[in-house]
């Protein structure tokens, strides 16, 4: 039936009643002003500095200039999508300008609508809601040629409009702190608020207040928001409760002692938090267990009302590249079977979206070679810029309008945390009983060792710290042959832990990371955190050590010695300055196109054998990769004829049939 003029404005008033119900239901978002409004001083600043992408000609509170009959051109449908509905909404209004990509149903290119200004990159962004676009923006330093600050930019998709809401805000910046390093983000799009790392500031829109969270040692690792409240997980582990409305009290760049409290710690015994999923009543951290070298990640679930752990899993890893997550969502870079890529979108851990979108053009490069970068979206809609040899380009995806799937989630186990050591001294106590070795820690640390006056030597006492070290000792002696350590000597191997040891003798560095003091074993003084590449260094001194106590002292100061070219000697000293420096290592001008011409595994293995030894044994085993130079022929000779050497000093009843060296020797040859 054609509809007469009158019903037409009857209808229209009943769906303008409707749709402003539904508006104050939802979140409340700050006004857009209206394109014949006037241009504030601020806005007319980010004008005369702005250079939009394509030469469009695009103003601050005003839409692109194209004409109405163009922009309606993309109209099929006024109907704003519904991510809670069984049915796939409408294709929804957007501005001139922004180009459907062809044969991808709910794929746009908003690239032509993203202001560019003046000296500024692009930081961060979110959708505030269905139909804005929050844009922040930080100033390119250099040296301190600028001084640092951000430009807070909301975008009307549907217009093309843009609304300069902070135009180049100045940080806080301390005077200690060097500006060339910043890391602005958004904290929450709405209201909005932007983070700076580096400074620990909150900068709060509309009051233009500025909150400084935390002192010059702790910083923020990650921030999300749930209902009324910021969360900010910190690079020491610790998540805070932070109000979103701001501390009057609390002054410009004051720092704000009420409106925030630690939630949760992440303890002793676990390392490097990564946020992982939000509820609206929890959120989920992946954590590498320091003292469990078998398990890469476990996933603790943390109450947002008090911090409570709810529980502990792992879980079966997949390939996804998880880029954002927000409340009830998670967005993913996934590798599908054919090999393509895809973002995907899981939200409340049931229902599941996949891109499928044209394999053409810069996305066909991207999948290879780019990169992606996905803001905060909202429900059902989606913003994420791809990059590309240097070719940016920004896409909406409404995934809501597509039809979800049930997600495929990987398999939980549950794992228990009170199994773990919870302090040093009870990790300490388990590696002692593992491995038939013995460890001092803090004072202790320093004391009955044969050091003479080479060092002043500092103990470590932080205990987290400690429990790092103890972490990175276990997951490289995991990788000797069972029993290897009680083989070692008379006596147990001694262990220590010192904060700093300072070379204030001839002869020594000026900072060591290892210490081997000889006896029957002996021992090794680590410095704290000194990473499983010295812990292998300091372990090939030892095993020297025991190879020439057990009768071969003349082949590993001999024939190990005819292994090196026929020019060469033992310095027995560290000269820089030597022009021979680097001769016979892989940093050498002629190492040989097969590495012919290496026989040491760096400069500092030329000192002496025992350090060439050391040196050896460091480099095969670290945790990335062997050295190039170990598929040459001399370095393969050096190592064979001291694998023979190490089997000929132990009892080895129950070594593995090849040992870890054994195998990365081999390896080596394959890369």
């Amino acid at each position: 039936m054609k509809l007469i003029p009158k019903t037409r404005s009857i209808l229209a008033l009943i769906l303008a009643v409707a749709l402003l119900f539904a508006a104050g239901c939802s979140a409340k978002t700050p006004e857009v002003p209206s394109s014949g409004g006037e241009t504030s001083a601020s806005e007319q600043s980010m004008q005369e500095s702005s250079a939009p992408e394509s030469g469009s000609s695009q103003q601050s509170g005003e839409p692109q200039s194209e004409s109405s009959a163009e922009s309606e051109s993309n109209i099929e449908s006024e109907s704003e999508p519904d991510s809670s509905s069984s049915q796939p909404a409408a294709e929804r209004r957007l501005a001139a300008g922004v180009e459907k990509i062809e044969g991808a149903e709910t794929l746009y290119d908003l690239t032509a609508l993203i202001p560019r200004y003046e000296n500024m990159t692009l930081a961060d962004f979110a959708m505030q809601d269905q139909n804005r676009l929050l844009l922040l923006y930080q100033v390119t330093t250099n040296f301190g040629e600028r001084a640092p600050g951000f430009t807070l930019a909301l975008l009307d998709l549907e217009t093309g409009a843009v609304d300069v809401l902070r135009d180049r805000q100045p940080l806080n910046v301390p005077d200690s702190v060097p500006v060339d390093y910043y890391v602005p983000t958004l904290a929450c799009a709405d209201p909005p608020i932007v983070a700076e790392s580096v400074t620990s500031n909150l900068y709060f829109y509309p009051d233009e207040s500025v909150q400084r969270l935390f002192g010059e040692k702790e910083h923020f690792s990650k921030i999300f928001s749930v209902d009324d409240r910021l969360y900010v997980l910190t690079t020491q582990g610790n998540l805070y409760s932070v109000k979103k409305e701001s501390d009057p009290d609390s002054g410009a760049g004051g720092k704000n002692d009420v409106a925030y409290g630690v939630l949760w710690n992440s303890g002793i015994s676990f390392e490097r938090p990564e946020l992982w999923e939000i509820s609206d009543t929890s959120a989920v951290f992946r954590v590498n267990p320091l003292a469990d070298e078998k398990t890469d990640s476990v996933y603790l679930s943390v109450s947002l009302e008090d911090g409570a752990l709810n529980g502990a899993y792992t879980a079966e890893e997949n390939n996804d590249n998880y880029h954002i997550v927000s409340k009830n969502r998670v967005v993913t870079r996934q590798q599908q079977a054919n090999g393509d890529w895809a973002l995907a979108v899981i939200e409340n851990s049931e229902t599941k979206y996949v891109s499928d979108f044209p394999k053409a053009g810069m996305l066909a490069s991207f999948a290879e070679n780019g990169w992606v970068t996905v803001g905060q979206g909202a429900d059902g809609s989606l913003c994420f810029i791809l990059r590309y040899d240097g070719e940016e380009k920004t896409f909406l995806w409404d995934y809501g309008r597509e039809e979800a799937k049930q997600a495929d989630l990987p398999v939980k186990k549950q794992y228990d945390v009170s199994a773990l050591p919870q302090d040093a001294d009870a990790f300490a106590q388990s590696l002692e009983q593992r491995f038939g070795v013995t460890i001092s820690l803090r004072e202790e640390a320093l004391e009955g060792w044969n050091i003479g006056g080479d060092y002043s030597i500092e103990p470590e006492n932080d205990e987290k710290t400690i429990f790092e070290t103890l972490s990175e000792i276990q997951t490289a002696f995991s990788n000797y042959p069972e029993g290897f350590f009680r083989q070692l000597g008379s006596n147990p191997l001694r262990l220590g832990i010192a904060a700093q040891m300072t070379g204030i003798a001839a002869e020594t560095v000026s900072q060591a990371n290892g210490l081997c003091i000889d006896g029957d074993p002996g021992g090794i003084l680590f410095r704290s955190a000194p990473g499983v590449y010295t812990i292998y260094h300091e372990m090939g001194h030892t095993i020297f050590n025991k190879i020439c106590h057990e009768g071969f002292y003349n082949d590993m100061m001999g024939n190990f010695n005819e292994l090196n070219p026929r020019d060469f000697t033992y310095s027995f000293s560290y000269d820089a300055d030597d022009p021979d420096y680097f001769k016979y290592t892989p940093y050498s001008e002629d190492p040989g196109e097969n590495y012919e011409n290496v026989y040491f595994s760096s400069d500092y293995a030329k000192i002496s054998n025992t350090e060439d030894v050391a040196e050896l044994m460091g480099h095969l085993m670290r945790d990335d990769l062997p050295q190039d130079s170990y598929k040459g022929p001399h370095m393969r000779e050096k190592c064979e004829f001291l694998f023979e050497r190490i089997r000929d000093s132990f009892d080895t009843d129950g070594w593995p049939e090849e040992t870890y060296w054994e195998r990365r020797l081999a390896e080596a040859a394959q890369n």
